[in-house]
């Protein structure tokens, strides 16, 4: 709602809407500069003060609540796009909005989408298992039948007794095939699946069931042993195998790294330049966003103008900050992967390819021919495009050298294992079992590897693993098993990136003592990484890196090591010269 007068919004200050005794608002601004006290719609005198006249607060009350639109019968809710709740009367002057229907269905779209398919999944799935019940019923019929002509076979002639009983053998089931029944019911039975989609291809899909709690794995096994196609194995005298010696459990329990910088306001503002990441919370919102712009100013106090682009929207935003009072927070700059090269015409980044293009585009990527020259490929999105990823793999594999993945599957790791000049690789999102065969990977000396505390490593061994690696930038969870990873290179290894709070890192009390066990013979730099691999800020204060730091370079001295420490939050220049280089 606004001033008639000087049209604009009221408020709760200068504008503060405020009734005259004929009945008309104005602000307070506009009565005050009335050259007579009369009403500027009737003319009406009033001879109250215009700080004294009775406030209209339900027009400022009205502009924050949400905004409907009768249509007939119903009522239409608006919805913000820009401030993502109710449209109020100020967003539909200032922002964009719709329905809030249009907006939902906008955003349960892919959900919608992911739940027809899943349900034509689940009709096909419920065709094939009608199919099978019914042929279940047909053989059971069979094997009753025949049951009932070899009784009435007891005392019939010869020739007849042996046709029952050959008929019997027939539609019997095997002694193997019950022998396989009763073993899948066992507690502890397991069965490993792997699924090719032609003869000699690469692996498509693996997994393991637990028989005994999952009955339509027992039917599949079942109908393939009746088959034919699932054969018993001849049981032999297996040597026994001394067992890998697996890390000890830790004596700390497992926390998150993630955390705020403690930093200065003055030490904000050094750090604002163009490109940085900076975050904004509010009392009602929080967003993030670059840095486009600094506007150091004429003034004599350190002050200065911050202009950046909020992440998911084409909008740009401004703020003032000082040295006493700093609105936002610096965030990491995201970690570039370690492969190689970054630009020139043998790197191709995909994820920023895959986010913007067409998928025509993305499919002519995969003919056009210019995969062709492509030596290091990075942002590979491999869950969300997996057939897309795994033929362009295969496009890459006999050239590349460089290469990051982004939450790889079992099939993108059957190609890069064929890879035969891959050196660097970096992996966002790895498993147990990946990060075991990456580890073995004979040409591979440069490694990133990333997976968050919600969906952790198991403790993980490397026995027998042949140390290779010379560089490595680890951040994953348990911490001992990115212990065990460090050990089996620690021979080889020259830098070492590790992902870490500057207070108890993954809740571990003594990050130097158990570097030290790892025993290192050629590290030279260690980097303590302040930021994850998904690019959020670790747990940091000065007092306790320095504390961290100074643990480190000793620990290093007594293992006779000439190691250079390096925190990517108070050497950050160095840090970035070293990324850049």
């Amino acid at each position: 709602m606004e001033c008639q007068v000087c049209l604009e919004q009221f408020d709760a200050a200068s504008h503060r809407p405020k009734v005259l005794p004929c009945g008309h608002t104005f602000c307070l601004k506009c009565i005050h500069n009335l050259r007579n006290r009369k009403c500027p719609l009737d003319s009406k005198v009033f001879e109250s003060s215009p700080d004294d006249l009775v406030d209209n607060w339900s027009l400022v009350d009205a502009r924050s609540r949400p905004v409907v639109f009768a249509t007939g019968a119903a009522a239409i809710r608006l919805w913000c796009l820009y401030c993502e709740k109710d449209a109020t009367a100020d967003c539909l002057e200032e922002h964009s909005v719709c329905s809030l229907k249009k907006a939902r269905v906008e955003d349960a779209g892919p959900l919608l989408a992911s739940l027809r398919q899943g349900e034509a999944v689940l009709d096909k799935m419920g065709e094939t298992l009608g199919d099978f019940h019914r042929q279940l019923v047909r053989e059971k019929a069979g094997l009753a039948a025949a049951r009932g002509r070899l009784e009435d076979a007891l005392e019939a002639d010869a020739a007849v007794w042996e046709q029952a009983k050959q008929a019997a053998v027939q539609a019997g089931v095997s002694e193997s095939t019950a022998l396989l029944v009763s073993d899948l019911s066992q507690p502890a039975a397991r069965c490993s699946l792997a699924v090719r989609r032609d003869a000699g291809a690469a692996v498509a899909w693996r997994g393991e069931v637990q028989t005994a709690e999952d009955a339509t794995a027992r039917m599949l096994l079942y109908r393939l042993a009746r088959s034919g196609e699932l054969q018993r194995e001849q049981e032999a005298h297996e040597q026994q195998q001394p067992q890998p010696q697996r890390p000890a459990a830790p004596l700390w329990r497992e926390r998150s790294n993630e955390g705020d910088w403690e930093m200065t306001p003055e030490e904000t503002l050094k750090r604002m330049v163009v490109g940085a990441r900076v975050a904004y919370r509010g009392r009602s919102s929080s967003w993030s966003g670059t840095v486009t712009k600094v506007d150091h100013g004429l003034c004599s106090f350190p002050r200065l103008t911050v202009s950046f682009t909020r992440d998911h929207y084409n909008t740009s935003h401004s703020f003032t900050l000082t040295s006493d009072e700093c609105a936002l927070r610096l965030l990491p700059s995201p970690l570039k992967p370690p492969i190689g090269a970054l630009k020139g015409e043998y790197f191709l980044g995909v994820e920023s390819i895959s986010s913007s293009s067409h998928p025509k585009n993305m499919a002519n990527l995969l003919t056009d021919g210019s995969l062709a020259q492509v030596r290091f490929l990075a942002g590979l999105p491999c869950k969300v495009t997996p057939f897309w990823s795994q033929k362009a793999l295969q496009l890459v594999a006999p050239r590349l050298q460089g290469l990051q993945v982004l939450a790889p599957l079992q099939r993108h790791l059957d190609v890069m294992q064929a890879m035969p000049h891959l050196h660097s690789l970096s992996v966002i999102g790895a498993t147990g079992e990946q990060l075991q065969v990456v580890s073995q990977m004979a040409s591979l000396r440069r490694l990133e590897v990333h997976c968050p505390l919600d969906a952790p490593l198991p403790v993980l061994a490397f026995p027998g693993a042949q140390a290779r690696l010379q560089w490595l930038r680890c951040g994953v969870h348990p911490l001992v098993s990115a212990l065990a990873l460090m050990r089996a290179h620690a021979a080889t290894l020259e830098e070492l990136q590790l992902v870490a709070a500057s207070d108890e890192p993954y809740g571990c009390p003594d990050l130097a003592e158990e570097l030290r066990r790892l025993r290192f013979q050629s590290l030279r730099r260690m980097v303590l990484l302040r930021q994850t691999g998904h690019n959020a800020p670790c747990r940091h204060t000065r007092d306790t890196c320095r504390v961290q730091v100074h643990q480190l370079w000793d620990m290093f001295a007594e293992s006779d090591l000439n190691v250079t420490v390096v925190c990517s939050v108070c050497e950050s220049t160095e840090f970035q010269k070293s990324e850049e280089s």
